[in-house]
């Protein structure tokens, strides 16, 4: 049958090819193209179309005859055609009866596969439930000998580990809703429950030997030692009480408050005992800045700085300052002991020694610290602001490190409620220093207004500062909170004696700005050279250099101002610093500077010559300005509490002080050389100096300085342009020379006078 099928099949071929063959040879040529082929040829064209149609008629024949022959392989190639179609049709349907079973088998697979992820997640879940179960009865049959232990040892290290072994069982009950109410939860949680409660009893007695120990420590150093250890090994302990046995919680936190406030009380008052003892060395009487004596003796010329045969009887003097005496001060009637004698026995503290403990405060492990060698230099004098700053650090570390360790042991962290949290650690804190610091608040301020030494008080107060600023800066504002009394009234009483002692003082100035003094009659006058003046004799020359009652003066107001200027301020405080510290401080010395570097120069007035007076103004002046760089000079600023991008000046003090005194000093140097070159005849400055005098005499002070001031104005006659030329000249040839001249006499006036001043004074 399939070689039938062949050979009908190349049969078919082979007509298809014939028949294309046909279709081939007849579009080859058109009729037209034939026609004209055969008419260049010269060919007969009838008997050329005779001829083909002979060989057309046989080729039709032959064509009929090949047809007949292949008739019936054509029927039966037609047949199998037809055959062959149907089975494609056949094929097509199995291919789509193929791919639907392939769409189910698909959607068989996938359910296949759903149903086997459902399985393994029963089984990982029947896997976890009967974890949980078996740990459920292993926790069944562990219980009984676990609350077994609980119940019968002692208290240690594994004892303690326990407890949160107690914990952790009774947060699983009660976290895992499928247990509860069922028969392993009724089991199981009185037994727990039982074993907390018998815990419970054991802590009570451990705790109470540890608070015992605790109230054995002797010192604040062994107080924050056994918190340490107290915190480490039973922080826990009390939270599992607080947890499970509240009413033993409570009787623990009431022993630890009555063992705490009894222990701090002492140390307290042992401290401040220190305070008063101090403060009562300290209460004397405190004299205005410049006394009625003083006054009254430069009146008189009687004073140091005056010369011998000079002496006058002074008009009386209405003085409205007044001393300020200790009964003046005192609210109270104190009852002293002899403790203060110890203090009285220490030397007396310099500036510096005051100021030290402002300087050297540190900041170390979140306390107040002060170095040991500072200590052990303060303890040497009899400061008072060392023990007013001394107590003031061991008050403010006692509540925080307190304030700390309440917070870490007696506070439980809860996420959801911090302010229940800083409510209980304030309440117990209270319980604990509340005695503490009424105690503070009650004698504190009584010994605060015995002390009116302006630089002790002005210390004070700004180591206060600093102890507030370094509690607004600490974390934890429990402390803050309880000392913020104490502070405020402290700070209230060191601010009244600030207002009193500048209240005094201020009462004095308008006596110093109006003094009129008498000359002195043996001086030299102005017929006097500068080799004059060196030669007047020593006693003389004392009466040239510093005056006592100005360097006195001086010295209390350059303290004043160092300490009001100065930045001092707590190491952990990033916030700016102004730069003053008391506003009524500032005003005080604004107020007071300039009317002293006017007394200088009323001082000076007693010199009959005006050489003297000028050298006498140069030499104060040099000598106040000196002594502010001192007191700056030996009171460094460490650079850690030093303010950054502090202005360059050549001491500590408010800008107006600075300004003035400087002021004052290119005043005086001026004078000086111009009265020193009339009287050694210096022809360029003498010279210029009168041609100025006589423009100032007739336009006023303001021709040099302002050109608009002499506007419509006319120079006298005789200061003629030639005049005025010739001024210039002089003083642009000759000026270099004759000043350099007069700096080294004045150099060798002032270091004689100097020289003679260390001598005699010492």
């Amino acid at each position: 049958m399939n070689a039938e099928n062949a050979r009908v099949s190349d049969v078919a071929e082979e007509a298809l090819k014939q028949i294309e063959e046909i279709e081939a040879l007849m579009k080859a040529d058109t009729d037209e193209d034939a026609f004209a082929k055969y008419l260049r040829s010269g060919e007969d064209l009838k008997s050329v179309v005779d001829q083909h149609d002979s060989e057309l008629k046989q080729l039709s024949s032959q064509y009929i005859d090949d047809h007949v022959k292949q008739v019936e392989n054509i029927v039966q190639l037609y047949n199998e055609l037809n055959a062959c179609d149907q089975k494609i049709e056949d094929f097509e349907e199995e291919i789509v009866t193929f791919l639907r079973n392939l769409e189910e088998s698909a959607n068989d697979i996938v359910l296949m596969q759903q149903n086997t992820e459902t399985l393994v997640r029963s089984v990982s879940h029947r896997r976890q439930v009967s974890n949980k179960i078996h740990e459920v009865y292993a926790a069944l049959q562990e219980c009984d000998t676990f609350c077994e232990d609980i119940a019968n040892k002692e208290v240690d290290r594994s004892f303690l580990a326990s407890l949160r072994e107690i914990d952790h069982k009774l947060l699983f009950l009660s976290k895992n809703k499928s247990l509860q109410g069922s028969a392993v939860d009724n089991e199981l949680r009185p037994k727990l429950k039982t074993a907390a409660k018998k815990a419970g009893d054991k802590l009570h007695k451990y705790l109470t030997k540890k608070m015992e120990a605790l109230a054995s420590c002797t010192t604040l150093a062994e107080v924050e030692s056994a918190q340490q250890s107290l915190e480490q090994s039973s922080q826990y302990a009390y939270r599992f009480l607080l947890l499970y046995n509240a009413p033993v919680a409570n009787d623990i936190a009431k022993l630890y408050i009555n063992t705490m406030v009894q222990m701090y009380t002492n140390h307290v008052r042992t401290a401040l005992r220190e305070v008063t003892d101090a403060a009562e060395v300290h209460a004397h009487p405190l004299n205005p800045i410049v006394t009625a004596d003083e006054l009254t003796s430069i009146l008189s010329n009687r004073d140091t700085g005056s010369p011998k045969g000079c002496q006058v009887q002074a008009a009386p003097l209405h003085f409205p300052g007044k001393v300020l005496s200790t009964r003046d001060r005192s609210i109270s009637q104190h009852v002293r002991s002899d403790a203060a004698s110890r203090v009285r026995t220490l030397k007396e503290a310099t500036f510096e020694e005051n100021v030290l403990p402002l300087r050297e405060i540190r900041v170390r492990y979140s306390k107040l610290y002060f170095d040991e060698k500072v200590k052990e230099v303060l303890n040497k004098c009899d400061s008072w602001t060392w023990r007013f700053a001394h107590f003031l650090q061991q008050l403010v570390n006692i509540c925080s490190s307190e304030c700390t360790f309440i917070s870490n042991f007696f506070c439980i962290p809860n996420e959801s409620d911090e302010a229940g949290d800083f409510n209980v650690a304030e309440s117990i804190a209270r319980s604990v220093l509340g005695r503490v610091i009424q105690t503070v608040e009650t004698a504190l301020p009584q010994e605060m207004v015995l002390v009116l030494n302006r630089s002790s008080v002005l210390a004070s107060l700004r180591f206060l500062e600093v102890a507030k600023q370094y509690l607004c800066t600490s974390l934890d504002p429990v402390p803050l909170v309880l000392l913020s009394g104490v502070l405020e009234m402290t700070k209230a009483c060191l601010k009244n004696n600030i207002r009193t002692f500048i209240r005094n003082d201020t009462e004095v100035l308008p006596v110093v700005e109006g003094l009129k003094l008498s000359l002195f009659q043996t001086a030299p006058d102005d017929s006097s050279s500068t080799d004059a003046l060196i030669t007047a004799g020593k006693s003389y020359l004392l009466t040239l250099g510093p005056h006592p009652v100005v360097c006195r003066v001086f010295d209390v107001l350059g303290q004043v101002e160092y300490l009001n200027c100065a930045p001092f301020r707590c190491e952990t405080f990033s916030g700016g610093a102004t730069d003053i510290y008391d506003p009524n401080v500032l005003k005080y010395t604004d107020q007071s500077v300039p009317v002293f570097l006017g007394f200088i120069s009323t001082l000076a007035k007693r010199h009959k010559s005006r050489l003297a007076q000028c050298l006498f103004v140069c030499n104060n002046l040099y000598f106040v300005f000196f002594s502010l760089q001192q007191i700056s000079r030996r009171n460094p600023i460490p650079e850690s509490l030093a303010v950054k991008d502090e202005k360059e000046t050549p001491f500590i003090a408010s800008a107006g002080t600075v300004t003035a005194i400087e002021e004052r000093l290119q005043t005086a140097f001026r004078d000086f050389i111009r009265v020193e070159a009339g009287a050694n005849a210096t022809e360029s400055f003498d010279y210029i100096f009168s041609v100025v005098q006589k423009a100032e005499d007739q336009l006023g002070e303001a021709f040099f300085a302002d050109a608009g001031a002499t506007e419509g104005k006319r120079l006298p006659s005789d200061l003629t342009e030639e005049r005025i030329r010739t001024a210039v000249t002089r003083f642009g040839q000759k000026h270099e020379s004759e000043m350099t001249s007069s700096i080294k006499r004045l150099k060798s006036l002032t270091t004689s006078v100097f020289d003679n001043y260390k001598a005699v004074m010492g």
